[in-house]
């Protein structure tokens, strides 16, 4: 009874919180001819809300759980860093477009063409900031498996790969 309990409360908050999800960001109750039978609005929201959670099941099912230290040590070891220069470089990207004058003035807030310049610049900013993470990452998966290389080779055993903890960790 009470593991029972604890799933449908499990489920409960799945759906309450794609609900929540589709009210605040898929328009909830909208939806073709809402204007002309109120009620659908009731079927628009219950459908999205039923697609949403199908598809959180189907991800919850599939993508393996994390232990939360090894979440933790990702976070604090590779996010917030990246987020911390992310923040810094946008800033400095928008000081730079404000000095070039590529900054839209605030009656110009809405208008898309005197935003673009601006939003392709800082979109650049952030495929650079992407593109120097993942060419990173990759560097240094080559240095351990150069490095595990190396100390199989040292050992004689030619055919296994031994991994070694890297300095500096």
């Amino acid at each position: 009874m009470k593991f029972g309990l604890f799933m449908a409360t499990e489920f409960l908050h799945a759906f309450t919180s794609n609900l929540l999800l589709v009210v605040l960001f898929f328009g909830g109750w909208s939806g073709p001819f809402v204007q002309e039978i109120p009620l659908l609005g009731i079927v628009w929201l219950l459908l999205k809300v039923a697609v949403i959670y199908i598809l959180s099941l189907i991800l919850r099912a599939t993508v393996p759980r994390v232990r939360i230290d090894q979440m933790m040590a990702f976070n604090w070891k590779f996010l917030v860093p990246v987020s911390i220069v992310n923040v810094i470089v946008i800033a400095l990207l928008l000081q730079i477009t404000r000095g070039l004058g590529l900054s839209p003035a605030p009656e110009d807030a809405t208008n898309f063409v005197a935003n673009l310049p601006q939003a392709l610049i800082l979109l650049a900013g952030n495929l650079l900031i992407g593109f120097g993470i993942l060419s990173w990452l990759r560097n240094q998966g080559r240095r351990e498996r150069l490095s595990s290389q190396v100390v199989a080779r040292a050992s004689g055993d030619e055919g296994t790969m031994v991994a070694t903890p890297t300095a500096g960790r």
